[in-house]
């Protein structure tokens, strides 16, 4: 096996330094350091422009050992506000648009069939992809419903990340204040729920997935309600959203009424399609 004048193996991504004159550069390689052993990568020469000088990677390189292990989605709630059949009163869809939720066409079986179908197809996209993944569905919910599934998702997963995923198709656009809607216990009228409750219930950290129309008004809340309290911005919280707040959803009859979820989820098929 050829070995480098570093004293590492050709194919090995780790060297040995012996030599300190390959890794000098400008005196800023200290001799204490001239035997450490460093990465491959950061003998490359896109390195001899950083702040730490030469080929000598940051003090901080090395990931801590209690940050190794890295946070993990263990969870998922399906926040899924449908209510098929019936249009949203800000919107009129015209007969031929979209129509399929999660590749399923409602208008082929009933109504209650359709929801059940719906749900399950959006529980095993996500499987698909993290098979071991708890999931829980709100099928067209109420406000105490999602409160109490998201407290028991979040005492479940403890400190690991869970996954939101609201799908507001049957529901008005989201408005500029954040507000998502919901219903109802007597699923007779549209409830507000604003994502400032949503992400004080569900914690740190969370990923959202925002198919609804107006998704960015939700982003935005969240925004200012963080920089109001002087909280530090970090990357506990991730926004995925389907589009702008002035924006409603593609209504296509070629596409899929969820096309944001499909490139998500089944991104092949939906190339596809």
């Amino acid at each position: 096996m050829e070995v480098d004048k570093h004293g590492g193996d050709e194919k090995s991504p780790w060297l040995r330094c012996e030599d300190p004159s390959c890794c000098l550069n400008n005196g800023s390689f200290a001799k204490d350091n001239v035997n450490s052993v460093l990465p491959r990568v950061f003998q490359q020469r896109r390195f001899a422009f950083f702040e730490w000088g030469g080929y000598r990677p940051p003090d901080d390189w090395r990931q801590p050992e209690h940050k190794k292990k890295g946070t993990r989605t263990v969870c998922i709630l399906l926040c899924m506000c449908l209510n098929l059949d019936v249009d949203p009163p800000d919107q009129k869809r015209t007969a031929k648009c979209a129509r399929m939720e999660c590749w399923v066409d409602p208008s082929h079986s009933p109504r209650s069939r359709a929801v059940l179908k719906i749900g399950e197809n959006m529980e095993n996209q996500y499987k698909r992809w993290t098979p071991r993944i708890r999931i829980h569905r709100c099928m067209d919910p109420c406000k105490e419903t999602i409160y109490s599934k998201i407290i028991a998702l979040r005492k479940w997963a403890k400190k690991d990340r869970v996954l939101f995923h609201y799908n507001g198709h049957g529901v008005p656009r989201t408005t500029p204040k954040g507000g998502m809607w919901c219903f109802d216990k007597n699923f007779s009228n549209y409830i507000s729920i604003s994502i400032v409750d949503i992400a004080r219930w569900l914690e740190e950290p969370a990923v959202f997935v925002l198919d609804c129309a107006g998704a960015e008004h939700i982003i935005n809340a969240w925004i200012q309600n963080t920089n109001s309290h002087d909280a530090k911005q970090n990357f506990s919280c991730l926004f995925l959203g389907a589009c702008q707040g002035n924006e409603y959803l593609p209504q296509s009859y070629e596409y899929p009424r969820d096309i944001f979820t499909a490139c998500l989820t089944t991104p092949v098929k939906m190339a596809l399609h």
